[in-house]
């Protein structure tokens, strides 16, 4: 129940800082709210908050200090100039920024504006993603404070500035907040160099850049010593190459750097492919991202008579939820689709789920309506939304229907904690099942609701 969220963090280089500044025809950012900011002030920082978010700012202000000292000593860099900081206290709130005017989509975890230097992130929750995000985007707010000075007149001329590739700024990123390694990492570069994926550098973009990148640098901290990862950022500023940069910080160029990384992953992980199999070797694959127009098909739930599943797909460029057989995958149905109107405006198909009621009939799902939370329950045979409730929550996750049908189970996340509710169906009461600091989440099995519904109040 209780689980990390996998964050995709945008990061912004100069080019796509500049692009962001621009206002594109058809693409309207939605305002649903006004925000009264207020602030803490550290030795480095400014931490900007509103309503009742003291006590996240004060978390924040914390982690922030702690993270600048070990990204100071990897860097071997001090800032020069204050670093603001926003936090939102949801996502929704989030994608309502006006610090970039550019879109943010349900994936974006934090981004950090070039121009100003500012830090803009949301509060998910989780104490322990908020802090990797704090400190993840920390590190693209020092590095882009040590190559420009945190200033514009630094970036007039594109040609004259170090443009560091997506694999070091997200690959440092990564290898500081997660202190070098992490399980989810070496799965990624496990898969990576088994499935040949591996790319280049000069290839490597999107989310590969992130997990990819970390091994990089973690590669380069273990086999030439962490100082040479900070020596890499200078001698990038000097030698605005990364080719240049390498081999005055190693001693070799980029190609002979991607041979010794490719030829050490593939040593660490081959001779794991003969202790597993491969996914079509014990099961049956269902949907064909990029094959079939999708790119995302996740989150899958069977149906109480187990012949079909209910998951989000992007196939047709909009995130629905279809019901797909679950003999061949083919799809079944289509019982949503979302970011049409503000009457439902997005589906939270990266973090949240959807839930059978017992008979099978009905499905309830979480999606923003009108800027706030609401739980949609749907008839799955007509299509109906027979009931929308719009609740007082910065975010919802993960409905579970109750065994016996007659309440919802879900987790939300209440001014600076998330724990578990139910919602009776009948009479519409919210009941509090935790309250705690810690990441509740994913109200599933039946032994567990029973345990809530049984000592709901107790867990304090």
């Amino acid at each position: 129940m209780k689980r990390s969220l996998l964050l995709a963090l945008i990061f912004l280089t100069a080019a796509a800082a500049t692009q962001s500044q621009e206002t594109y025809f058809g693409k309207n950012k939605v305002h649903w709210k006004n925000f009264d900011w207020s602030y803490v002030q550290t030795r480095h920082f400014d931490v900007h908050f509103y309503e009742d978010a003291y006590p996240t700012a004060k978390f924040a202000a914390v982690v922030l200090e702690s993270a600048y000292v070990e990204i100071s000593r990897e860097l071997d860099y001090k800032l020069q100039k204050r670093v603001p900081v926003f936090i939102y206290n949801s996502h929704n709130d989030f994608q309502q920024t006006n610090i970039i005017s550019s879109m943010i989509g349900e994936g974006t975890g934090g981004f950090t504006e070039v121009f100003k230097n500012r830090v803009v992130t949301p509060f998910s929750g989780s104490y322990e993603d908020f802090r990797h995000v704090l400190h993840h985007e920390l590190t693209h707010a020092m590095t882009f404070d040590m190559l420009y000075g945190g200033g514009l007149s630094s970036l007039v001329s594109m040609q004259r500035i170090f443009q560091m590739p997506l694999w070091l700024a997200e690959g440092f990123a990564e290898y500081s907040s997660r202190h070098g390694w992490d399980y989810h990492s070496d799965m990624w570069m496990r898969d990576a160099a088994i499935n040949d994926y591996m790319y280049p550098p000069e290839y490597l973009n999107g989310y590969n850049a992130y997990r990819q990148g970390q091994a990089m640098i973690k590669y380069i901290a273990d086999k030439y010593g962490e100082k040479k990862v900070g020596q890499l950022f200078k001698k990038g500023k000097v030698y605005l190459s990364m080719d240049k940069a390498l081999k005055h910080t190693i001693g070799i160029d980029l190609k002979k750097f991607w041979e010794d990384f490719s030829k050490e992953m593939k040593r660490r992980y081959w001779p794991e492919i003969a202790e597993r199999k491969e996914a079509d070797e014990i099961g049956q694959k269902l949907t064909k991202a990029r094959k079939d127009g999708s790119y995302m098909n996740e989150k899958p739930v069977y149906s109480p008579d187990g012949d079909k599943l209910a998951i989000f797909t992007d196939k047709s460029d909009f995130t629905e939820i279809v019901l797909i057989s679950a003999d061949n995958g083919k799809i079944v149905d289509r019982l949503v689709k979302s970011s049409r109107s503000g009457d439902l405006e997005s589906l939270h198909s990266y973090v949240s789920g959807v839930s059978f009621s017992p008979d099978g009939r009905d499905l309830v799902f979480v999606a923003k309506s009108k800027g706030k939370e609401s739980l949609f329950f749907l008839n799955t045979y007509n299509h109906d939304t027979y009931r929308k409730v719009r609740l007082d929550f910065y975010n919802i996750l993960s409905p579970a229907w109750s065994p016996d049908g007659s309440k919802v189970a879900f987790s939300a996340l209440k001014k600076n904690k998330r724990d578990l509710f139910l919602y009776y169906i009948e009479s519409g009461k919210i009941e509090q099942l935790t309250n705690d600091r810690y990441d509740d989440m994913d109200p599933k099995l039946e032994d567990i609701l029973n345990l809530l519904e049984n000592y709901a109040g107790r867990f304090n």
